[in-house]
């Protein structure tokens, strides 16, 4: 158990370093999977809100007027054929999440054009 615990919080500290920070594709890859990971398996209130601020520190310091955090409204899923919500906190509307995730790949592949485990992310994530 304890050794879980201390899993999860490596997890959680992994997440705040940003992309731009991220050195090798290694790097790129754990940045990635951790992400996945922490929000496949939120399993507390403390854990949506730590989710919930990385989030909301992305969206207040992103600069970028064609990301998907400055058009939540406009972002479509369509596996689920849903709309992302702009009123919802962002760690719930499910359609952001999700096209936050494919971002952030994408930015670390055009980082690390060359790296084989982030195109088998990106292939993998797709499905």
């Amino acid at each position: 158990m304890k050794f879980f615990l201390n899993y999860r919080n490596y997890r959680f500290k992994s997440l705040i370093n940003d992309i731009a920070q991220v050195t090798n594709e290694f790097q790129a890859d754990l940045f990635f999977k951790s992400y996945i990971n922490i929000f496949k398996t939120v399993s507390n209130h403390k854990d949506m809100l730590y989710i919930s601020s990385l989030l909301k520190m992305h969206i207040n310091h992103c600069d970028n007027a064609g990301c998907c955090c400055k058009r939540r409204n406009q972002l479509y899923d369509s596996v689920n054929d849903a709309y992302g919500n702009e009123e919802a906190q962002p760690h719930q509307d499910l359609v952001f999440v999700k096209h936050y995730m494919l971002k952030t790949l994408q930015d670390s592949m055009d980082k690390f054009p060359h790296s084989t485990l982030l195109v088998l992310n990106m292939g993998f994530y797709k499905l």
